[in-house]
Formats: structure tokens, C-alpha cells, sequence
């Protein structure tokens, strides 16, 4: 039944997420769901919610929601249909990661590795976007290597959530601590409930309390006028999207420039 959806929907979504359940030898939580498969948290959270009757749900001791697949049946059928072992590579090649970032945390505590250090006067910028418009992000993030390498931002995007960590507290912690906080928008980036939701309503909350400024990049055509950033200033120049220019890198070095402007004021 879950199969009859969009192929490539299952492949690129649907399926993480199974076999990871059918695989992990006990239930495992949402928070372990992202970690694992690195997928955004608002598209796991609304399949757990969609398939809640297929799950075995459980609490832990904290109260956290952990879940399995409710019949053993269904997940032998997934070993035969899809097989696991992939799955069960990837789960012990985490838990081997997890004891690595282990090590050097206490490396680090001890001393060996100081790695914590920022300059006084660096940018923070928070890439708030949809997980469709990663090959764009990628990009934008290469036109401000100039600027990363010379110490004058640290860029941050959800993707740096390293394995054990706690995924909405990460992404509150650096969405509250930017300087200055990116809007790369489309119709998916418009279309998530994440995106243009919670991410979108802190970023201009603090925007409008003077304690960061909000960039909207327009990525691709879409109707942004009526939006609550709409009176904000857009790059590219005259919000001309990215995937309009004839030339894509023209249109991030022109965004670049602009986000270099907007730096300079906290400098």
C-alpha cells in the first residue's frame, strides 16, 4: 500500500525510513529517525504521524515516543522486497561514528584538540531552506567560500547536525544565535510547513526586535509578494530568481555581493 505512492517519493523518503524501523532491534525515536537518515525532520514527523497505525509505539523512561514495525511479518517481507543489510551496515557504521565524536570529545576536554575558538567580529549566517534545494544551497555556500575561508562568516545549514545530536535544539540554538539569517526561497521552501513556519516566524521575530538581519534569496520562480518578508529587500538584484539567470553563476555572485554589503554594517 505504501508503495503505490510516487516512486521516487518512496525511494528517496519512504524507504530510509521503513527499513531503518524494520531493522533497529528495538524501537527506536524520531530523533533517531533524522540522525540516521538525514532526512529533514518535518517530513519524518508527518510519515510517523501517517503511519501511526503500523507502528508498535512505546514511551521511554523520559516519556520520548520510540517506534518498530507493529508486525514482525511486514518487516521479514521488507528483508525479501528491499533487503536490509544495508540497513544494518549503516546502523553499525553510526554507532562506530558515535563512539569516534565520543573519543575526541574527550580528547577536546582534555585539551588535544581546541577547536572552539571564533573570532570576535565573525558573521553568523543561519540557511534557513527546503531539503529539495540542496544542489542550490550547495552552490550559494561555494560563491561564499571567499568569505568562510577568510574568517568573515561561519555559515550553518541543518546538515552540520552531527550523529547524536539533538536535531531542534541544534538548529533553535544557531537560528538564535545568527547574525544573519538566509531565506533561500522556492515553491518547496514556501510549501514546507517547517520552513515557512517555525523557521520563518522566529527569524522574522528577531528580525523585528533589531537582533538579526533577514535575507530573502530568491532560488526559483515562485509568488513571494504577499509572503511576511515580502517588503524585505530580495536578492538577487530585483528578486530576479537564480534559475531565471542565464548564467546561475552570475546570479550567486551578484547574491554573494550582496550578502558582503549586509556584513560589512556588523563590521
Amino acid at each position: 500500500m505504501m508503495k503505490d505512492h510516487n516512486r521516487q517519493r518512496y525511494s528517496a523518503l519512504q524507504r530510509p525510513i521503513l527499513c531503518f524501523l524494520a531493522t533497529a532491534r528495538e524501537p527506536i525515536s524520531v530523533d533517531q529517525l533524522i540522525e540516521w537518515t538525514q532526512l529533514p525532520p518535518s517530513e519524518i514527523l508527518d510519515l510517523v504521524k501517517e503511519w501511526r497505525e503500523f507502528l508498535n509505539e512505546r514511551h521511554s523512561a523520559e516519556g520520548t515516543s520510540l517506534y518498530h514495525i507493529y508486525h514482525s511479518s511486514f518487516a521479514e517481507f521488507l528483508d525479501e522486497e528491499e533487503g536490509l543489510s544495508e540497513f544494518h551496515g549503516k546502523i553499525i557504521d553510526i554507532a562506530l561514528g558515535q563512539v569516534e565524536e565520543m573519543r575526541q570529545k574527550i580528547a577536546r576536554q582534555k585539551g588535544a584538540v581546541s577547536s572552539s575558538s571564533q573570532p570576535a567580529d565573525r558573521v553568523n549566517l543561519f540557511l534557513a531552506y527546503s531539503h529539495k534545494d540542496e544542489l542550490l544551497r550547495e552552490q550559494l555556500e561555494r560563491h561564499l567560500s571567499v568569505l568562510k575561508k577568510s574568517g568573515v562568516i561561519h555559515a550553518w545549514n541543518y546538515r552540520r547536525i552531527s550523529a547524536g545530536q539533538e536535531w531542534e535544539g541544534e538548529i533553535d540554538q544557531h537560528s538564535d544565535s545568527a547574525d544573519v539569517i538566509l531565506f533561500l526561497v522556492s515553491n518547496d521552501f514556501l510549501d514546507s510547513g517547517y520552513c515557512s513556519g517555525i523557521e520563518m516566524t522566529k527569524a522574522l521575530k528577531r528580525f523585528k526586535a533589531g537582533e538579526a538581519a533577514v535575507i530573502p534569496v530568491i532560488l526559483k520562480p515562485v509568488d513571494w509578494k504577499d509572503t511576511p518578508f515580502s517588503k524585505l529587500p530580495a536578492l538577487p538584484k530585483e528578486g530576479k530568481p537564480v534559475a531565471s539567470w542565464a548564467n546561475i553563476d552570475e546570479a550567486f555572485e551578484d547574491v554573494a555581493t550582496g550578502i558582503r554589503r549586509v556584513i560589512e554594517d556588523f563590521q
